[in-house]
Order: C-alpha cells, then sequence, then structure tokens
C-alpha cells in the first residue's frame, strides 16, 4: 500500500509539473500579445493524449454533456 500511495504522490507532482509548465508557457504568450497561438494543434494534440490515456475520446465528453442537457427539466 505504501508503495501505491508513493507512485500516486510521484504521478501528482510530475502532472502538476507538466500543467504549471504549460500554464506558464500560456501565459507568457498572453502577456506578450500572442494568445491566438495559445489555441494551436499542440495543445489540441496535449488533450488528446490526455483524453487517450483515460481511454475517452472528445466525442465521448461531448456526447455526456448532450445526454446531461436533454435530462434537465425545461
Amino acid at each position: 500500500m505504501a508503495a501505491d500511495i508513493k507512485s500516486y504522490v510521484n504521478h501528482v507532482a510530475l502532472h502538476l509539473a507538466k500543467e504549471n509548465h504549460r500554464l506558464f508557457v500560456m501565459a507568457d504568450m498572453v502577456l506578450q500579445g500572442r494568445a491566438e497561438e495559445i489555441i494551436n494543434s499542440d495543445l489540441a494534440r496535449s488533450k488528446g493524449l490526455e483524453l487517450k490515456e483515460l481511454g475517452r475520446t472528445r466525442a465521448h465528453y461531448e456526447k455526456l454533456v448532450g445526454n446531461v442537457e436533454s435530462d434537465l427539466p425545461s
């Protein structure tokens, strides 16, 4: 169990480091007036890889949201 906890903590630490790196790059781009570069294929590819790791697709989540919206009372 201790090994699993240590593995999870390492996973979260790496994830946070990656997110911090991405966010600082994005913030620098906005501050430099290059906001349009934030929405590029690199970011889309990054999100695609994250979804692949989860075993899901964007279409899956869009369908999920559609199902939730259709179940809301009018």
